[in-house]
């Protein structure tokens, strides 16, 4: 099989892949992957100093331009947003016109800047999934209720096992799609609001779980399923099971990375597809309300993807979204492959899986 792409980027030529393993940020210290205008930095920075610098937007700070200092950190939102962009110029970010995608006017500066939000909460659920864990059982109601849990710095020593990684990896994604803006829409103080929620993330946190799990595979140069630690995610039982055929084993282990290197997929092109699959009116049993919240939003993040689209490929911008959109029936397919592998788990080899895994699958 051939090898995955480069680290996707909107342009080849405002960066270069890291290919000796995850780094930080040097803007603001969370992971990064790649080079983007010529330093080591995440996409959120990324897309910030992109946006700032082709509007030329000036900002002031009001901590007497300290807030990179020891006392301050970007990373503690409501952040300064002009000491940020100094942090950009000062380790050496360079802008080349010529190589990045414009925004020319205030729709695309609106996208621009829905892109950003969606990549800095996703920096934030990685740094969440790859650096801390939790030891307890929550079911999927208590997390929508926001119950209070215990989240730990994560030992590197203790080993981690498969249904670690299913569980932290599903929290993390509940918890990333819980923080989307409109899902504050959907009150849990009454009985409707919570059963919305609870309808829309038990029909998706899974598949949200299994893209962004693709996605990390992807950016490690890998195109079998890897966890976090980067092991196998399925070898570990399927090596056991004389009953599972080859062409099965290789499909499950691959069928969705292998489509997301096909797309050579950028990184703004799947946060965007992952919330817009989220974005579901038809699911049965929502209530007029999420029905109605739910139609704006799907308007909402296709129009920002085809915008994305036609300002990336011009002329070809259409077609690339409707080849995004084929990404939705791969995942629901890999989704069905991935729910009958957990009932094989649990029933012949007695994997445990906790309570929230059981309400997503």
């Amino acid at each position: 099989m051939a090898p995955g792409p480069s680290e996707p980027s909107s342009s080849t030529d405002l960066m270069i892949v890291n290919l000796t393993g995850p780094k930080n940020c040097v803007v603001c210290n969370r992971p990064a992957n790649c080079f983007n205008f010529g330093v080591m930095s995440c996409d959120a920075c990324k897309m910030f100093f992109r946006r700032t610098m082709l509007l030329n937007i000036q900002y002031k700070c009001r901590r007497n331009n300290q807030c990179f200092d020891v006392n301050f950190s970007c990373l503690t939102a409501p952040y300064c947003r002009a000491c940020r962009l100094v942090q950009c110029l000062k380790v050496g970010m360079k802008l080349n016109l010529s190589t990045v995608l414009e925004v020319k006017n205030s729709k695309d500066d609106a996208v621009a800047t829905l892109i950003e939000s969606l990549l800095y909460q996703d920096a934030k659920r990685e740094k969440t999934l790859m650096a801390q864990f939790t030891f307890e059982n929550p079911t999927l109601e208590e997390v929508i209720e926001s119950k209070q849990l215990t989240i730990v710095a994560r030992d590197p020593t203790h080993e981690m096992t498969s249904s670690d990684w299913c569980f932290f990896g599903a929290y993390t994604a509940v918890k990333f799609l819980l923080g989307l803006t409109f899902m504050k829409q959907l009150s849990t103080r009454d009985k409707v609001g919570k059963r919305d929620k609870t309808l829309l993330l038990a029909n998706y946190s899974a598949k949200a779980t299994l893209l962004f799990s693709a996605i990390r595979t992807m950016r490690a140069k890998n195109d079998k399923m890897i966890k976090p630690d980067g092991k196998d995610f399925f070898m570990e039982f399927l090596s056991k099971w004389s009953d599972f055929s080859l062409h099965f084993t290789n499909r499950v282990r691959s069928m969705l990375v292998n489509r997301l290197i096909e797309l050579e997929i950028t990184n703004e092109e799947f946060i965007l597809i992952t919330v817009l699959f989220f974005c579901n009116p038809v699911l049965d049993g929502l209530s007029d309300h999420a029905v109605s919240i739910l139609t704006e939003q799907q308007k909402v993040y296709s129009s920002a993807l085809m915008q994305y689209c036609l300002l990336t490929y011009q002329q070809n911008g259409p077609s690339r979204f409707t080849e995004l959109l084929s990404l939705c029936t791969v995942t629901n397919k890999y989704f069905e492959d991935v729910q009958y592998l957990y009932w094989i788990f649990q029933f012949h080899f007695h994997v445990k899986y906790k309570n929230l895994v059981a309400s997503v699958i």
